[in-house]
């Protein structure tokens, strides 16, 4: 089974095969025509059609017993799962309703765990960016070399400017201006654009980089971080292996956290951030967080917030982050 984070990567169109595949093609497309990207929504609902014409269902309406089924019938996904697949379904049964089909709609929805995520300390990062620095490319294919290169200057450009990995994967070039220090960010969460304002320590080593960038044969010069193939992007799944390969290498065990994923970066410069607010006495956190959130692409304050309070109990493991920045960005020379 795909993981999630393939399936949203993923743009695809479906046939439908089962008795509503009609009104599943029709849904799906009002949706995405409002704007919403819908590609693991889809990919739910392809698989309920995949049922439907599995058990031969010849009517168009959609009891209880129906639905409780095809939860049934997926085993071994998480709680997650289960809850995107409900909201997936209970969206589409809501569309047969309202176009006259007689549909059941569930009202219980799974809660989900709520869990603390892994706060790294400053060791843990400076470990982390002296073993992706160390690491050790074998293959003899020059392109190989040459990602190590971009590796290094991804994971720091996340971890100073609190990225998403999908924002930092499809950074492009030409919406990168070294002279004012900014990077803008095209059609992120929600379908927004911004501008991040990189800090002064990274300017040089993204200079630097840009000028090796253009050393490599064949590079277009489109995508800021460009993929095996350099017409693409890297691949958030491949990012996303060479965190946990990166992880685990250091031999870190921690009992009863989450295991760290790249979004840490994320919440470390949240975090940081308003722990320095919260320190200095002349800042008031309230009239900061509207800049914050605009700046990390939140739809609003309380959703920055949010990252605050998920790690209110690991609070003495973060207060001094800042510390580790110069740890991690050195002087790069490219050879």
């Amino acid at each position: 089974m795909l993981t999630t984070k393939e399936v949203i990567s993923l743009i695809k169109n479906y046939t439908f095969t089962s008795i509503f595949a009609p009104h599943l093609t029709d849904y799906i497309n009002q949706r995405r025509a409002l704007g919403f990207n819908f590609n693991l929504q889809s990919y739910w609902l392809y698989r309920f059609d995949k049922y439907c014409t599995s058990i031969d269902l010849c009517t168009p309406s959609i009891n209880k017993e129906l639905i409780d089924n095809w939860m049934k019938s997926i085993s071994g996904d998480s709680k997650h799962s289960k809850i995107s697949r409900m909201a997936a379904i209970k969206g589409f049964l809501i569309y047969l309703n309202t176009i006259g089909l007689e549909a059941y709609i569930p009202h219980a929805y799974i809660k989900a765990e709520k869990t603390i995520p892994y706060i790294l300390s400053d060791s843990e990062i400076e470990a982390f960016f002296k073993a992706l620095d160390n690491r050790i490319v074998s293959s003899s294919v020059k392109r190989f070399a040459q990602l190590q290169v971009e590796y290094r200057v991804f994971f720091r450009l996340m971890y100073c400017c609190g990225l998403r990995n999908s924002e930092a994967c499809n950074a492009k070039i030409e919406n990168l201006n070294i002279t004012d220090g900014t990077l803008k960010i095209e059609q992120s969460k929600g379908h927004k654009d911004r501008l991040v304002y990189l800090p002064d320590d990274i300017i040089p080593l993204i200079a630097d980089y840009l000028k090796y960038l253009k050393t490599i044969k064949g590079n277009p010069m489109i995508w800021l971080f460009p993929g095996k193939d350099l017409t693409k992007p890297c691949q958030n799944t491949s990012m996303d292996k060479l965190f946990k390969s990166i992880w685990d290498s250091l031999g870190i065990t921690s009992i009863g956290e989450k295991a760290p994923t790249m979004h840490c970066f994320r919440h470390h410069f949240v975090v940081t951030r308003m722990n320095l607010w919260i320190k200095n006495n002349t800042i008031e956190l309230n009239s900061m967080m509207p800049y914050l959130s605009k700046y990390l692409g939140h739809s609003s304050p309380s959703e920055t917030f949010y990252y605050y309070h998920q790690v209110q109990e690991a609070f003495e493991i973060i207060e001094s982050k800042d510390t580790v920045s110069k740890a991690v960005i050195p002087e790069v020379k490219h050879e």
